[in-house]
């Protein structure tokens, strides 16, 4: 009966396989190969977003008192892909592991409509730099110090659960809808000591409301898929991981 109510989700992972999972990307990025940097490709083209169908979204937000969404960084059968799970207040964890079904290959497109919820909104400025500073740098060219920070490798982001409800209030019907996941480097100029600071990217993610990636590139034209795409708002609310839990 309960899955009449909250559709079937793709496989979880266990603990052992998230383990394993995110200790493949703290290696990869820690002990890099000559071709570390094709987790980041599908079928030869640049990664762009991860996605998740939306009973994921309904499942981590149902989940009791969770009040963070943690999302993970993973490396999964050598393809980069992102774990979501829900926690407490203290990041204790409250539930499944959620692993990514999607991968994009598509760059952001359009602009934003304007919404009621502006107030949380990324401005799209700030995400067409992000995203386009990651579409700009082809795989072989990143670099390992863009997934660290001053406190060692990025293992991923933390997203208050209301920050994953914010795109739901942009759509009344979101039936066959998904959260994408967009990817992007954030430009900035960290503190230094002494001396000029040097420009430096970090990696980043931004939440969207979207259509699902086999529906978007494959039955409806691109200039629809662009257009619809982009009546979605974006959120970039979260904390890097570490410092963290």
């Amino acid at each position: 009966m309960a899955d009449k109510i909250l559709p079937l989700l793709p496989p979880l992972l266990t603990p052992d396989d998230f383990r394993t999972a995110t200790l493949a990307w703290i290696q990869t990025i820690e002990q890099p190969t000559a071709t570390w940097y094709q987790m980041f490709e599908v079928g030869g083209s640049p990664l762009t977003a991860v996605s998740f169908p939306m009973e994921t979204i309904m499942a981590l937000l149902s989940t009791v008192r969770a009040y963070y969404i943690e999302a993970r960084f993973m490396v999964i059968n050598g393809q980069f892909s992102i774990g979501l799970y829900a926690t407490d207040i203290n990041h204790v964890r409250l539930s499944a592991y959620f692993p990514a079904y999607s991968w994009w290959t598509m760059p952001v497109t359009g602009e934003v409509a304007h919404s009621f919820t502006g107030v949380d909104q990324t401005p799209y400025a700030l995400v067409q730099a992000w995203t386009t500073a990651w579409a700009q740098v082809p795989p072989p060219n990143l670099k390992t110090e863009m997934f660290a920070t001053s406190y060692g490798t990025l293992e991923g982001y933390s997203f208050k659960a209301a920050d994953f409800m914010q795109p739901l209030y942009e759509a009344q019907d979101m039936t066959g809808m998904d959260i994408r996941v967009d990817l992007g480097l954030h430009g900035y100029y960290p503190a230094v000591t002494s001396g000029n600071s040097a420009l430096q990217y970090t990696f980043g993610l931004v939440l969207r409301l979207s259509l699902p990636q086999p529906v978007a590139e494959q039955a409806i034209p691109m200039q629809l898929m662009a257009s619809i795409g982009s009546k979605s708002a974006f959120f970039d609310l979260s904390t890097p991981c570490p410092p963290g839990t």
